[in-house]
């Protein structure tokens, strides 16, 4: 399903083996992330999934608002007793979680290189 957000676009898809792929493609900042989170909380809420993997291959931007949308969603995972990683973080992702001191959180369970 795809789904518009302020010229940003969420790509979601369950696989087969029950975890929730999420593309998002554009920014991830205070501007955008409260729209996203709720649809992505919904979808969450909407499903039973065994793991949640989040692409940032096309986010453009990220402040400490998308941030803080990955730590809720890591900690709505590990509420769930599921798996999440972050997939493909870009340099200035990965700087911007550095910046505040997450990457133990964040990064230790991200796939593919940015």
């Amino acid at each position: 399903m795809q789904n518009g957000l302020s010229g940003d676009l969420i790509d979601m898809r369950v696989s087969s083996s029950g975890t929730l792929s999420i593309e998002i493609r554009g920014r991830l900042t205070r501007y955008e992330v409260p729209r996203i989170y709720r649809r992505l909380k919904k979808e969450l809420n909407s499903r039973a999934i065994a793991g949640v993997e989040l692409n940032l291959f096309n986010v453009s931007t990220v402040d400490t608002a998308g941030v803080a949308l990955f730590v809720a969603l890591c900690r709505e995972a590990k509420k769930r007793g599921i798996s999440f990683k972050l997939k493909n973080p870009s340099e200035h992702a990965v700087r911007v979680i550095k910046l505040a001191r997450l990457e133990n959180l964040l990064l230790e369970n991200r796939t593919g290189e940015g």
